[in-house]
């Protein structure tokens, strides 16, 4: 599907009505589901993309997509931010605790 330019953009566009159509009515948790799976998608298309010819600015947004889908869900789940980075802290805390107190 990520292959074929149309197939691919037919398939945006239908999810992107679905999008619009839930964010009208703020129904907020279905919106943000299928904001996901585009997102989901786009991520796909950039990997294709990159592995057929390979480029910095495609790498680095299929990157950036893909760490902000484990960060945020790509924005929709804000908490899972606090969450993730409370987690980076407390790992260099303790990385930083052990490297000092146990020489």
């Amino acid at each position: 599907m990520v292959q074929d330019r149309d197939v691919y953009n037919a398939e945006l566009s239908i999810k992107g009505k679905f999008y619009n159509y839930y964010n009208q009515h703020h129904e907020m948790e279905s919106s943000n589901a299928v904001y996901r799976e585009i997102k989901d998608l786009e991520t796909k298309r950039l990997a294709f993309l990159y592995k057929e010819s390979p480029s910095f600015d495609t790498f680095f947004t299929w990157k950036i997509n893909q760490f902000l889908k484990v960060f945020s869900a790509y924005g929709t789940e804000p908490a899972r931010a606090v969450i993730f980075s409370m987690y980076v802290i407390f790992f260099f805390a303790f990385t930083w605790v052990e490297t000092t107190c146990f020489l």
